[in-house]
């Protein structure tokens, strides 16, 4: 229970531009240029896919005005996170595929060649029913954690005699429920074996990223001493998020004159909250960055401290195979980051025997 504090209580290393998410069996990793993703195939092997990455706001500077560019950067790493998830998942498909395929061959009936046509034949739908994937989490995202608690809220109101829509104290319960269902719902998942070593793998990203911040050098020995807990976290965003938007609800809602407390009046504000998450995600990357960039300040370490307790709901603790995955990515995205971006490929996958072969190739 205290692990979260006792981290708070040590000295914080100075913050990077390096960022991460964990994935299916690997780990994605982003420096200011480079962005790569390493996984873990069943055969023991680290595949690593890197590419060189531009933020648009290094393109357009009216992007990098605060508050904008916090909502740049969400969209860019759903979009960077959606497809190291969908590359994660092909190689966990591949490995199960290459078993198939040397059974096949063990057994000499031409099944082989049958198993590699529907492949063939499957790898577009495979696709397409990845992004139906995608837009039924963000609808099931939506329905969760905007009309749910909203609904809920209502129906409080309702039990209490009256509950303003525009009050202060309607927003507050929303958060409420918000954090009880976003609690509820990370505890389900943690149910999960899967999702449990994904847990891990973001505990080890988080793990390398610190080693890296620290100065130390990108290896197992020095990551495994960091804790799983980083203030830059996106679990520690999410609550950042829900205060920032109880806030802003709270201001918004009242100037909207033609709100009332029926049904149509409820739907609409649901309606309205979905495009404010925008700025509330603008606004709460902001305070998350400032606060990063203070965490030897005791309030400050006060602050985010509820953060680092949700993360012990997102967070456990890696295998020391699991930290060369995370060290596999980072080293290559820090590479692709050295890379002139005229110069560099647009894409590059290799595949490394272990992980003594990582650190052979990738400085």
């Amino acid at each position: 229970m205290f692990g979260a504090f006792s981290a708070l209580t040590k000295p914080m290393p100075a913050p990077t531009n390096v960022g991460g998410q964990a994935v299916l069996e690997g780990v994605m990793m982003r420096a200011a240029s480079g962005l790569a993703v390493a996984v873990r195939r069943q055969n023991g092997e680290i595949i690593v896919k890197d590419r060189t990455f531009v933020s648009i706001a290094e393109k357009v500077p009216f992007f990098k005005i605060p508050g904008l560019r916090g909502i740049v950067v969400l969209i860019e790493t759903l979009c960077a996170g959606y497809a190291a998830l969908g590359f994660s998942a092909e190689q966990a498909e591949l490995g199960e595929k290459e078993q198939e395929r040397a059974q096949a061959k063990a057994s000499g009936d031409g099944a082989a060649d049958s198993q590699a046509g529907k492949e063939e034949a499957n790898k577009e739908s495979s696709s397409l029913g990845t992004t139906l994937a995608m837009i039924f989490a963000i609808a099931l995202g939506i329905g969760l954690f905007v009309a749910l608690p909203h609904g809920l809220t209502m129906l409080v109101g309702w039990w209490l005699g009256g509950l303003a829509l525009k009050s202060l104290a309607f927003h507050l319960v929303a958060g409420g429920f918000k954090l009880a269902i976003f609690v509820a719902y990370l505890s389900l998942l943690s149910m999960i074996p899967d999702i449990r070593r994904v847990f891990m793998y973001h505990g080890s990203e988080h793990k390398v990223i610190a080693t890296y911040e620290a100065g130390d050098p990108l290896d197992v020995e020095h990551a495994r001493k960091y804790t799983t807990f980083h203030a830059r976290c996106g679990t520690s965003f999410l609550l950042v998020v829900v205060v920032v938007a109880i806030l802003l609800f709270a201001v918004v809602f009242p100037l909207i004159p033609w709100l009332g407390e029926g049904w149509t009046s409820h739907f609409a504000a649901v309606l309205i909250k979905i495009p404010l998450l925008l700025p509330v995600a603008g606004f709460a990357y902001e305070l998350n960055r400032w606060a990063s960039k203070h965490l030897n300040n005791r309030w400050v370490r006060a602050l985010v401290s509820p953060g680092f307790l949700m993360q012990r709901l997102t967070t456990r603790e890696p295998t020391d195979e699991m930290l060369e995955v995370s060290i596999s990515s980072l080293k290559a995205a820090i590479a692709r980051d050295k890379v002139k971006e005229e110069k560099a490929e647009p894409e590059n996958v290799v595949v490394y025997r272990d992980f003594a072969d990582v650190c052979s190739r990738l400085v």
